[in-house]
Order: structure tokens, then C-alpha cells, then sequence
């Protein structure tokens, strides 16, 4: 059962959420001092802690609460509940079951009243993206022939959080099938960025960006093929976390795209925060170099020339910042070239020679498994974005002999990718250190009107740029050769860009140097600007968002499109009445004002 209605697909029960809160004793206006217990109708924050207060803390300042009993998990998971009805209209979400989380969360409490060790988390309610399994719910993925099917088992990872005590709130919203970076959703709607309604939140991963920044939870599941944990972290304020690559089991439980470059990855507030998942989440032992740790007088910092070019003019300001800041501490940039890695990827080891020669077999695979009904076939033919429709029903449907062939991914497996890997390490080897810095993402969010296919550009030099793949050539920018050689990447907030965005930057190693890097990361997180956060109450409340699809035509180049071109394949449509949709329309008659006064000077 699900209290929300963030879209069709989640239904609503009789009960509203404030009736389930209140039939199970959590809204309540007395509190007091000491231990709570679950079922106790006067447990709630402490006194010097307001209601939502609970919900700006960090996922480790709320375990410490959880594990002291200053708060129950049942009072932390209704607040988190409460937060999303609010919320709604972010379109987060894709299916929350409240009366399982508190359940869920007072048998947290009942079990440490029996005297049963509930740590680490201690009932931390956790997000977990729609395309991991959790036993019970539907895994959607955001394609629509999987809508509805529910999963008999946990993927492993999941199990691993309900281990430690961690209780799952729900699934988020996500790219469909993983296959892009904005989270707008043809079938589902778009979700909404928490800074900027009408722009998008990233992706694929973007409910779990879009649910942290939004203060409906601290800490949830992401995964990332090509940046789908750090790209919607650096367009939300928040922190994403890339592991090594089969460091986190998720085993047979997440719908694939590719088994050499998916995994499971944690997205959270801070670097803390994600130290602690690490501890819970990661298999693989800590590499010599971090029990070494990390000093920050004198490290060496890899800076990569071609992967620093190219910003947009509004998020320079807040790059420079941050590494003037590195620098004030005594870090030493070391300036290098990766264009022959970068040409090596796209002839050897792209990530297209994966997605079209594993998806199609990784998701037949993956739907015979779970014993779901449909076929392979059915599901790429209800596919509602088209170009991802038109990349799967090429790879399901092309001669033997096509690109790419069984040669050329045996090429890529046995030559390609160990070629790369050398590239890759010979980097940190041959110029004497264990870090390497890089933007983010090069610009932020964008409106969800004008950002696929093409994403404009301006990097200040006087010309703007057009990319007619934009999620691909502008915001992967930095996270494409790194899954395939299996490396950690770290995305950490730095503050705001002159137009008042969420930006990131990333911090990437050598491969099984996780601990490492969070190392760096926990040092330095805190020499960056302060993320402030996006407001309680969204502009889009009252309002449901939509997407729909128009013919895209695009005969121009690089430096822009020609009269008859279009630049986005969506209208942006929001049904009912909010102070967003009065805030757009106002915006657009000053367009029209301005457009109409420039032609009357003419």
C-alpha cells in the first residue's frame, strides 16, 4: 500500500498519510528527555529539535540519534513519510508502501527493546532506485512493461542494508532502463530538480538525488554505468559515490545494462555519510596505499587538461573556488594530457560496443531469472523513449556481422579494455600521484525543455556551443572512460554557480583505491562552498509534471541549429495550479516583451 500520488503508477489508499501518523502515535505535540520506545505516544525529536529538523540531519547525525534512542525509527521514518507527501510533486518517487516502512521501522525498535544489537543504522530509513530489487515491490526500471511486476527476492545488497537495521522508504524514479542523464521519463513524467523545478535532476539516478536534496531521506541506492551516481549528485548538491566496480553485490538483483561497467553506488549528503555505507556495503579490502592515509601539505593531484576545458562561464567561478581552495592547502595540481586515453576509449572500448552487444542479453537474462512473463522483445516495443527504443531494437535485431560483432566485443574484452587500464594507472604511475580532480559534470542543470537531444553551451569564449548528443558529449564528459577501467568516483558538492545552481566536483583514483578516496574526500569536503539547501515547500506544489514528445529536426553543427531546427524533443507541461506554473508563464511574457521591443528598435 502506498500513501503517495507522485504519479499514476503509485496508488493512494483511503487512509492519508497524516491519519496513519497520527493512528500510530507519531504526531504528537508533548516530547521529552531520554530513551524512546517504540509505540511511546509522547517519543518525539528532543526538545532543542524541531520536527523537521530531523530531516536536515546527515545520515551519521541521524544514526546517532536513532542509536542513542533520542529518536525511535518509527518517529524518524514518519517524518521522512511526511516529507514526501510533501514533496509529491518532485516526482521522486516511484512507488512508497508507508505502512511497510513503519512497520519496518518499529520492528527496528522492538528489536533493540528485546536487547538485540540494531547498529549500524539503527533503523536510518534509505532510498533505493528503481532498478534494484527489493522483495516485495515492483523493480520498474521506468519502462513500462515492468511496471507491476513485483520481485520474490532481495537483491544482495538490499539484504546487506536490512542487516545493519536499515529500512527501506521506497524506490526512486530513474532514467528509463538507466539509458540517459536527465530522469525525464516519457511514461512517468519528469523529476523535478529541488532548486529549480523546472529544470531536470540528472540521471540516471536522479529520484535519489532528487530525494536526498530534498530532505525526504539522507542516504539511498544509485547505480552508475557512465556517471549515474555522480551526475544527478552534482546537479542536486549532494554527494554520489561510484565504487570499484563488483566491490558492491548486487548480484542478479538490478536490471542491467552492462555487467563490466554497472554498479550499485551510495549518494548521501556527505562524505561521512558515505564512509559509513562504504563500511557496510563494500567487499573489497582497503589497498596498501590508504592504510597509508591521506595528508593534504604536499599531495600530488592529478589535472586533467581536456577534461578541465570547456565549462560553462556559470560554473567556473565555483570551480576556480574550489581549487584555489586545494591549492591554499598545500595540494599540488600536476597538469596532464588525456587525450590519447580519451581516443583510445571511443576506437577500443566505448561504451556502445557494451550497451548494444550485453544489454539485450543482460535483460532477457535478467527477466528469465525473475520468471517475469514477458519477452525481451515486448518489453524494448513498449519502450516510451524512442531513440532509447531505436538503440535496443537495433542491437536485438542486427546481422551477426554488424557492429558490433562478436569480434569486435571479444576485441574489446581481451585488448580494449586491459589497454586501457594500463593507460589508466600509468597516469597516477608515471606523474606521481594517487588522485585525480575533475569537474562534475562542466555545467548544471538545464530546463527540461532544452535538454535532449541538444544542450547548449556557453563557455564565456564569446560563441556557444550545441551538442547535439548533450547528456553524452556535456554531462558523461568526465565519467565515461572510468566504468570500463573499473575506477571509484567521487562527486562532491562545491556550492552554487552565478545563476544559483548545485554544482560538483569529482575526485577519481586507481582501481580498488575506494578507501583512499573517501579519505581525500573526507578531508577536503569541507574547504568547498556550503550547499544551501532547496526549499521545504517546492514551487510545484499543487501542480503534476509531464513531458511530450515532439518531432526533433537538427540540420545544423556545433556552433548552432538553422531556422527549421529544434533543440528539444520535449514540451514541458504542468496540470493543476502552482506557483511554479505562474513563475514560468510570467517568465515567458518577458521573453515575449523583450523579443517584441528588439524587433520594434529593428
Amino acid at each position: 500500500m502506498s500513501v503517495l500520488r507522485s504519479r499514476d503508477t503509485v496508488r493512494v489508499p483511503a487512509l492519508t498519510l497524516a491519519a496513519i501518523l497520527l493512528h500510530s502515535g507519531l504526531i504528537v505535540a508533548a516530547s521529552k528527555a531520554g530513551e524512546c520506545r517504540a509505540g511511546d505516544d509522547q517519543c518525539t525529536a528532543p526538545d532543542d529539535l524541531a520536527p523537521d529538523s530531523v530531516l536536515h540531519l546527515t545520515a551519521t547525525e541521524a544514526v546517532q540519534l536513532l542509536c542513542d534512542r533520542k529518536i525511535t525509527a518509527e518517529y524518524y521514518a514518519g517524518r521522512v513519510l511526511a516529507s514526501i507527501e510533501r514533496g509529491a510533486c518532485l516526482n521522486a518517487w516511484a512507488s512508497v508502501n508507508a505502512m511497510r516502512v513503519l512497520a519496518d521501522a518499529r520492528a527496528v525498535d522492538k528489536a533493540h527493546e528485546r536487547g538485540e544489537d540494531v547498529r549500524p543504522l539503527c533503523g536510518l530509513a534509505f532510498a533505493v532506485k528503481d532498478n534494484i530489487d527489493v522483495a516485495g515491490y515492483q523493480t520498474g526500471a521506468d519502462t513500462p512493461a515492468l511496471q507491476g511486476l513485483k520481485v520474490r527476492d532481495n537483491s544482495p545488497i538490499v539484504t546487506r542494508l536490512q542487516q545493519a537495521h536499515g529500512v527501506v522508504v521506497g524506490k526512486t524514479r530513474m532514467h528509463e532502463l538507466a539509458f540517459g542523464g536527465t530522469t525525464i521519463n516519457v511514461a512517468s513524467g519528469p523529476t523535478l530538480n529541488p532548486y529549480s523545478n523546472h529544470q531536470h535532476v540528472g540521471g540516471s539516478s536522479g529520484g535519489t538525488g532528487a530525494a536526498i536534496a530534498a530532505r525526504m531521506v539522507a542516504a539511498g541506492f544509485c547505480s552508475d554505468t557512465e556517471g549515474s551516481c555522480r551526475i544527478p549528485a552534482s546537479l542536486t548538491g549532494t554527494a554520489g559515490y561510484r565504487p570499484t566496480t563488483h566491490c558492491y553485490n548486487a548480484g542478479g538483483g538490478i536490471v542491467p545494462m552492462t555487467t563490466g561497467r554497472d554498479t550499485v553506488g551510495v549518494m548521501a549528503r556527505t562524505i561521512e555519510d558515505i564512509m559509513l555505507f562504504d563500511s557496510i556495503f563494500n567487499d573489497c579490502p582497503a589497498s596498501e596505499r590508504a592504510k597509508q592515509g591521506v595528508k593534504l601539505k604536499g599531495l600530488r593531484m592529478g589535472y586533467p587538461r581536456e577534461w578541465w576545458q570547456g565549462n560553462g562561464k556559470e560554473a567556473q567561478p565555483a570551480f576556480n573556488a574550489a581549487l584555489a581552495a586545494l591549492k591554499k592547502q598545500g595540494i599540488k595540481l600536476v597538469e596532464l594530457n588525456v587525450g590519447d586515453i580519451i581516443t583510445t576509449y571511443r576506437q577500443e572500448a566505448s561504451a556502445w560496443t557494451s550497451i548494444e552487444y550485453e544489454m539485450p542479453r543482460e535483460l532477457a537474462r535478467y527477466l528469465y531469472q525473475h520468471n517475469h512473463t514477458i519477452t525481451i522483445n515486448q518489453l524494448v516495443d513498449q519502450i516510451s523513449q524512442p531513440w532509447i527504443k531505436e538503440h535496443l531494437l537495433r542491437a536485438l535485431h542486427a546481422p551477426v556481422d554488424v557492429y558490433p560483432s562478436l569480434e569486435d566485443y571479444i576485441n574489446m574484452i581481451q585488448k580494449g579494455i586491459p589497454h586501457l587500464v594500463q593507460m589508466w594507472t600509468s597516469y597516477f604511475d608515471d606523474n606521481s600521484f594517487d588522485i585525480m580532480v575533475t569537474p562534475a559534470t562542466p555545467i548544471p542543470t538545464r530546463p527540461i525543455d532544452q535538454s535532449e537531444p541538444t544542450v547548449v553551451l556557453d563557455d564565456g569564449t564569446g560563441e556557444k556551443h550545441f551538442y547535439s548528443e548533450g547528456y553524452d558529449d556535456v554531462y558523461c564528459r568526465t565519467n565515461t572512460v572510468d566504468p570500463i577501467v573499473g575506477v571509484p568516483g567521487l562527486s562532491i558538492p562545491i556550492g552554487l554557480t552565478t545563476d544559483g545552481l548545485p554544482i560538483g566536483l569529482q575526485f577519481q583514483t586507481r582501481p580498488g583505491d575506494d578507501a583512499l578516496l573517501l579519505q581525500l574526500g573526507r578531508k577536503v569536503e569541507g574547504l568547498f562552498a556550503p550547499t544551501p539547501p532547496p526549499p521545504m515547500v517546492p514551487a510545484c506544489t499543487g501542480c503534476k509534471a509531464s513531458v511530450k514528445l515532439k518531432t526533433v529536426t537538427w540540420e545544423g553543427g556545433a556552433t548552432g541549429p538553422l531556422p527549421n531546427d529544434t533543440i528539444s524533443m520535449y514540451d514541458f507541461i504542468l496540470n493543476g495550479e502552482c506557483a511554479l506554473k505562474q513563475q514560468l508563464a510570467a517568465g515567458r511574457a518577458d521573453d515575449a516583451a523583450s523579443k517584441n521591443a528588439k524587433h520594434e528598435e529593428l
